[in-house]
């Protein structure tokens, strides 16, 4: 898949998922993927990422006019590799690593009430703050979203089972529960 594929494929589970989508989305720059080697020693294989500088962020603070100028998703060195040379990778790694961009992709197209919150809660493993990092709508969102691209992968025939919930609220949790039992985390919402 290329990035143009995964975009769309973000949009579609974000719109299944009923995740609202930032409405300036059209005026912002070109969203693009690059390494980003300072994830190499941090455990992450991806982020969401800005090109700062003059003028690269409109309306900030106002989430319906939000734009993102120089927008990237960061991929560190390993994650890169697979992305620039698909035919030497393993099918199985390879959708880990669009799953990991569908993610960022998420953040890049949430509407969200403030994207630099400074109470934000940044994961760390050797803290212990999973649960509280995952349950912020941002990363609650992205993770589902993720979560759904996985299992509908991994296995079409359970996402159609939970599809059929029609409570959107608890299939994003089971889709969150989802993706912690595939980092080997606790699972986060009462099953």
């Amino acid at each position: 898949m290329d990035l143009e594929e995964l975009k769309s494929e973000t949009l579609r589970i974000m719109q299944k998922l009923e995740i609202d989508r930032r409405p300036n989305c059209k005026n912002d720059g070109t969203v693009g993927i690059r390494q980003k080697v300072e994830l190499d020693n941090t455990g992450m294989p991806a982020a969401f990422n800005l090109v700062y500088g003059v003028n690269d962020l409109v309306e900030p603070h106002n989430p319906s006019l939000l734009c993102y100028k120089n927008p990237y998703v960061g991929l560190n060195t390993r994650a890169m590799s697979a992305w620039l040379r698909p035919e030497q990778e393993n099918s199985t790694y390879l959708i880990e690593i669009h799953g990991m961009i569908i993610h960022e992709l998420t953040h890049y197209y949430q509407y969200t009430e403030d994207p630099f919150n400074k109470e934000y809660i940044q994961y760390n493993p050797y803290s212990q703050n999973y649960e509280a990092y995952v349950s912020q709508r941002c990363e609650l969102e992205a993770h589902s979203v993720q979560g759904y691209y996985l299992m509908e992968k991994e296995n079409p025939e359970r996402l159609a089972q939970l599809m059929k919930y029609n409570m959107i609220p608890r299939v994003i949790e089971l889709l969150v529960n989802f993706m912690s039992s595939k980092k080997n985390l606790p699972i986060v919402f009462p099953v």
